[in-house]
């Protein structure tokens, strides 16, 4: 049996549907068939030819959310080309370090970005403007030579903690295929679909559910440049949107809408996936709206979606990320035993689409075929998988520990809170204490909000686990897919 390539895909898509939309650009409605796609990406993989891009090199990508990403990404992989996805608010700094990193052969940039990035670009040397009819310029750069790394990759992608250096993930063409299959089934997506696409086109996430899922089922992608609760709704409604790939953040931002509009009947799901979703917020969108919310559960070390919630009529469980979609999932103890049921341990996780190792960076998350997450959780008697928080996140008070995500989702039940973070700050007795940053709705009031909260907390919470102190502010800082930085908040650095 001949496996399915991308190429292989998006020309089987152009033959037998060349008229059907593929992708579409929310800013002016424009559309390119599966045929138009196929042609476009022909002629990106022959001006990759034209100069000199081999099988095995990389090329850096940043570019915003535009039709050109899409393009450019598979043409890349249907070339052999290993896309290495940067996002487009990179520093120069943080650029030099990754092509340091990566050794690409080329850089693929927006037009508007290159004086940002010059520092960087010292001896670039341009290859080809690209000006398609689509009316988005970027620039073909040569920034190295050919060199052999990576081998067997379609796709680097450069993840970090919180510090240290970054890790190099390597992902090969058939793992991400293989996810691309599994999101299409566990959604029960079809060419009858019309997936909305707000989130940063540079992440796994919107790669992988967003562009191959599409083009696997033969559907529709609507690619919002990011996320506007003003034309939310309206582009919903107008490109007859089937289904949304979102974050917390978004579900969170319209739930808080005054006067939410009525959802219109083709939305069948709106799925949340990279950060963790409190059930709070759950609730209210579906309150709010009577569309139901799928929690997943994905990771870049496996090409994206690793659990997901089946859809009605199958059980779906609130509170839970859903049971494991073409992977194995596993509780390790602290001593890498497999936990029971019901136990809180390290969530590990095998199968085809998971890494066996970084291609750079440290070994100890890999046991035998099981990745180690970091993150914590417990399975219940039928498989359905509960985060509890991250390792390295986890509060210890006093040699009692304490899981952020549990108090955040305590405080945001209270009216008072529109979004909150809790970490550990240091404590000259204790070690660390629960503190709490809370973002408050509308003219609430510094101090009668922390009386209010702290008699919250003290009816939901054990002593140990209430905050000893609250900070008040504006926003929290997020990554671009709405994971809240929380070494930021412990050391001030508030954006």
């Amino acid at each position: 049996m001949v496996r399915p390539t991308v190429f292989g895909l998006l020309a089987a898509q152009a033959s037998a549907r060349p008229q059907a939309p593929f992708l579409c650009r929310e800013a002016d409605g424009l559309i390119l068939s599966y045929e138009e796609t196929m042609r476009r990406v022909e002629a990106m993989t022959a001006l990759f030819n034209e100069h000199d891009l081999l099988p095995g090199d990389r090329l850096l990508v940043l570019l915003p959310n535009r039709l050109l990403f899409p393009i450019v990404y598979l043409a890349a992989l249907s070339q052999g080309v290993v896309v290495v996805p940067v996002g487009p608010e990179v520093s120069s700094r943080e650029l030099s370090r990754l092509i340091d990193l990566a050794l690409p052969r080329a850089l693929l940039i927006d037009r508007t970005l290159r004086d940002t990035l010059r520092p960087s670009l010292s001896h670039d040397r341009e290859l080809a403007a690209i000006t398609p009819p689509l009316g988005e310029e970027a620039l073909l750069l040569a920034v190295g030579d050919h060199q052999e790394a990576f081998a067997g990759a379609a796709e680097i992608l450069f993840t970090s903690g919180t510090s240290g250096a970054p890790k190099a993930v390597a992902l090969t063409e058939q793992q991400l295929l293989f996810t691309a299959r599994q999101v299409v089934q566990a959604h029960a997506l079809t060419s009858e679909d019309v997936c909305y696409l707000p989130l940063p086109l540079f992440h796994i996430n919107a790669q992988v559910v967003g562009v191959l899922a599409a083009l696997t089922a033969g559907s529709q992608l609507v690619i919002a440049p990011g996320f506007s609760a003003s034309r939310f709704w309206p582009s919903v409604r107008r490109f007859k949107v089937t289904w949304v790939n979102a974050v917390p953040p978004v579900l969170a931002i319209l739930a808080q809408q005054q006067a939410p509009v009525r959802a219109p009947a083709h939305l069948r799901f709106v799925r949340s996936a990279s950060a963790p979703l409190p059930v709070p917020v759950l609730r209210a969108f579906e309150a709010a709206y009577q569309v139901p919310v799928i929690e997943t559960y994905g990771l870049t070390e496996a090409a994206s979606q690793v659990s997901a919630n089946p859809l009605a009529p199958e059980a779906r469980r609130v509170g839970s990320v859903g049971i494991g979609r073409g992977v194995l999932i596993k509780i390790l103890g602290e001593r890498g035993e497999e936990l029971g049921p019901g136990q809180v341990g390290e969530v590990a996780v095998s199968g085809p689409s998971v890494v066996q190792s970084y291609a750079q960076g440290p070994e100890r998350s890999f046991l035998g075929p099981w990745f180690l997450t970091g993150d914590l959780g417990h399975l219940d008697q039928d498989g359905y998988l509960y985060l509890t928080g991250r390792k390295s996140e986890l509060i210890n008070r006093g040699g009692q520990k304490v899981s952020p995500r549990e108090v955040e989702e305590v405080l945001l039940d209270h009216p008072m809170v529109v979004d909150v973070a809790v970490a550990g700050t240091a404590d000259p007795i204790l070690g660390e204490q629960v503190t709490a940053w809370v973002v408050l709705a509308g003219s609430a009031e510094a101090k009668a909000a922390e009386t209010a909260l702290r008699r919250h907390a003290d009816r939901h919470l054990s002593p140990f686990k209430r905050p000893a102190s609250y900070q008040f502010v504006s926003a929290l800082p997020k990554g671009p897919t709405g994971k809240v930085q929380r070494h930021l908040l412990v050391v001030g650095k508030l954006t």
